[in-house]
């Protein structure tokens, strides 16, 4: 659905040009009828372009957690009940999960991608294979640091419902979890390839879980602006996730992609204090759960699943280019 490139101008000009050969009209007569076909015009131009599929968007015309993002432009907000033709779901790529607020995550717009790898024949991925660059190298600007106390540094704060596992103690109560270092996934591959300058050419062999993010718009069959701007997501990214995680999966489901469950790497490596073992592991996160490191002999190099996130402007109808 595109907006036709008719300015009001052009369109009152045409519509007196087609009733000039009425003669019985009075000419006031003939400017009302083009203002009255001009206004239903626009009305219909603006609903079929913003809105589409006959949903309402959102009044104030900006993205919301749970909106639909589809491969034309168009933008669904979800709602119970929601049913979508088999067209439209082919058009569907992406589910809003974050709308900019006044969080260290930023005044950013983030979508998720309708499939991850728990719908595949291989559902997981290591996210560095042992005695590689990546498994070994402490990547500083990549790390990212837990707190059960607020610090006093800038932190992505998550009241957590469930269990928090936190080393060899286990909390029942809400408990408030702080993220502080890297909040922002979208560099943090281009942050490793700096380090291991082979990390591109081998990414398939020791990065699996990276590679997927970086094949994902391919064996999706994504295209054009589609395809562009995925990335695995921050510890803070996928914490965001997992806080909107009923409205996000209800999403996909109406779209026919897979739910979130179960465990997913982030982008971010683990930097605790008191840990000299911290650049073997990176943020994991168990949807159903707890959000927690990879411990022991674990690490980096054990199987978890991988979904890809994107950015998208803040308001209006746009994909971010």
């Amino acid at each position: 659905m595109k907006r036709l490139n008719i300015t009001p101008l052009k369109a009152v000009r045409a519509i007196l040009a087609f009733l000039r050969p009425v003669h019985f009209l009075p000419q006031l007569l003939r400017v009302g009828v083009a203002a009255y076909v001009l206004a239903f015009g626009l009305v219909s131009c603006v609903s079929s372009s913003t809105v589409g599929y006959n949903h309402s968007a959102p009044e104030s015309g900006t993205y919301a957690v749970g909106d639909i993002v589809f491969a034309d432009g168009d933008i669904i907000h979800y709602s119970s009940g929601l049913s979508l033709t088999d067209a439209q779901k082919k058009k569907a790529y992406a589910v809003i999960f974050y709308v900019g607020d006044d969080s260290v995550l930023g005044d950013r717009v983030l979508g998720v991608g309708l499939h991850n790898s728990r719908g595949d024949d291989v559902q997981t991925y290591k996210w560095a294979v042992k005695d590689t660059v990546g498994y070994n190298t402490k990547f500083a600007s990549i790390q990212c640091t837990r707190y059960l106390e607020m610090p006093d540094v800038p932190y992505y704060k998550y009241e957590s419902m469930y269990p928090i596992s936190y080393s060899s103690l286990t909390f029942s109560d809400v408990m408030p979890l702080y993220l502080t270092g890297d909040f922002d996934g979208s560099d943090n591959w281009a942050e490793i390839c700096k380090v291991d300058a082979d990390a591109e050419d081998n990414a398939a062999t020791n990065y699996p879980a990276f590679n997927y993010v970086n094949t994902y718009a391919e064996n999706q069959g994504l295209e054009g602006i589609c395809a562009e701007g995925w990335y695995m997501p921050s510890g803070a990214e996928l914490l965001c996730i997992y806080k909107n995680l009923k409205t996000v999966n209800a999403a996909i489901a109406a779209c026919g992609g897979t739910e979130i469950t179960e465990g997913y790497w982030s982008s971010s490596q683990v930097d605790e204090d008191g840990n000299d073992n911290d650049y073997y592991a990176a943020w994991g996160l168990l949807m159903k759960d707890y959000f927690n490191r990879h411990q022991k002999d674990h690490f980096r190099q054990i199987y978890e699943a991988v979904c890809c996130i994107r950015e998208f402007y803040g308001s209006g109808r746009k994909i971010k280019k």
